[in-house]
């Protein structure tokens, strides 16, 4: 039996699904294609913060349109990501690193990286809450003297700074929301969903999933991504961990104190926080093994993975589940780059996990489920080359 053929007998299988997964099926969901598609509008921020630099002031007039479809994280990406008019290109994983440097007095050392935002908000909040004026005419007061007058503009409190910045970041989240809606149907609202969805993607999620399982034995899917797939071949529930288009949700994970004025940006305070809590609560599918693919396995998302791995009994040497870390190279120049990215993440969160279990040696813990079979890397093809009328007369 093949790795393949391997993967397809697994029984009760569970998918995980990141970013990637839908990359790898055609949609431009990055930051950057978001950034790339409201360019004009970071051209303008930086335009504006040049415009300060040079003169000392600017001039946020709030019933002007443009200046009033901008919000304060606009100004945060914006300022943190362009360098010589050149937009942020970077990783989801990177992102959330970006937001959670921003708030650096909360931060514990063991959470710094190499990642690092130009804007310490816990420094804005004393220029936007005291009225401050340092006169510097830096990024700090160009920012903090937005806030300053959309607050104002919108009647918020500038004490309850951190209330109005959570409130700002729903409002990006929304944008981007909106941005991921229109990736999968076009713009023709006389029409209805189902006849102008991009079929193309749907098929595409389709084929990767009975590429990644035998969908006889998919029981449920796990989605960090804020796409819909709504294919209609899957009879299984499909769970978005981090939101919908409709609901999408940015946070970041840490130690922060639960009664900390930051933790209302942390992943946990944002699911409480989330309307994904008014879904049915029907009992989930039970699942055997997991299949991983195109997520990061990034440290914010450790707290979702651990309880899958205690589900999937990974310290019992006497059971059989299994995960498989799938994965494809989606471009053969960065071959070796992507394979190392991959061990490395893979060997971090299973360290961290037995660490974490409080396993005696857990630099030998991979090592150990690798030699039983219960760790599987398994590439895709770059590219499935879907015969689209070929796939649909097989169903």
């Amino acid at each position: 039996m093949d790795k393949r053929d391997f993967i397809k007998s697994l029984p009760k299988v569970k998918i995980v699904i990141g970013n990637g997964f839908d990359l790898y099926c055609g949609l431009k969901t990055k930051y950057k294609d978001y950034f790339d598609n409201n360019k004009d509008k970071y051209h303008f921020i930086n335009e504006k913060y040049r415009e300060y630099l040079d003169m000392s002031i600017v001039d946020f007039d709030f019933p002007d349109k443009r200046i009033n479809l901008l919000n304060s994280w606009d100004l945060f990406f914006a300022l943190n990501g362009v360098d010589n008019n050149q937009m942020f290109d970077s990783n989801w994983c990177d992102i959330e690193r970006l937001m959670l440097s921003s708030f650096p007095v909360h931060v514990s050392s063991n959470e710094r990286n190499t990642v690092t935002s130009k804007i310490d908000w816990s420094v804005v909040k004393g220029l936007v809450t005291k009225d401050e004026h340092r006169k510097c005419c830096d990024i700090y007061d160009f920012i903090a003297e937005f806030m300053k007058k959309r607050m104002k503009y919108l009647g918020a409190n500038s004490e309850l700074f951190y209330e109005f910045l959570l409130s700002e970041l729903k409002a990006f989240e929304k944008n981007f929301g909106n941005y991921i809606y229109e990736q999968i149907v076009p713009k023709t609202p006389e029409s209805n969903f189902i006849d102008t969805t991009k079929k193309e993607y749907f098929w595409e999620a389709e084929a990767t999933i009975n590429e990644l399982c035998d969908i006889n034995n998919l029981v449920s899917i796990d989605t960090f991504n804020y796409s819909d797939m709504c294919i209609e071949n899957l009879k299984c529930p499909i769970q978005h961990i981090n939101g919908s288009y409709q609901n999408p949700i940015f946070g970041i994970d840490s130690s922060f104190e639960p009664d900390g004025e930051c933790f209302i940006f942390t992943k946990t305070a944002r699911r409480i926080d989330s309307d994904m809590f008014n879904q049915s609560f029907e009992r989930k599918p039970d699942f055997e093994n997991v299949v991983i693919f195109g997520h990061s396995l990034n440290e914010a998302d450790y707290s979702y993975f651990f309880p899958l791995f205690d589900k999937l009994n990974l310290l019992d040497s006497l059971a059989n589940n299994v995960v498989v870390f799938a994965y494809s190279i989606y471009d053969e120049k960065q071959e070796k780059m992507i394979k190392s990215t991959l061990r490395k993440s893979i060997s971090n969160i299973m360290f961290a996990y037995a660490k974490s279990k409080g396993v005696s040696e857990p630099q030998r813990f991979l090592d150990s489920l690798s030699t039983q079979n219960r760790i599987v890397i398994y590439e895709l093809p770059a590219h499935l080359n879907i015969d689209l009328q070929s796939f649909l007369k097989g169903k």
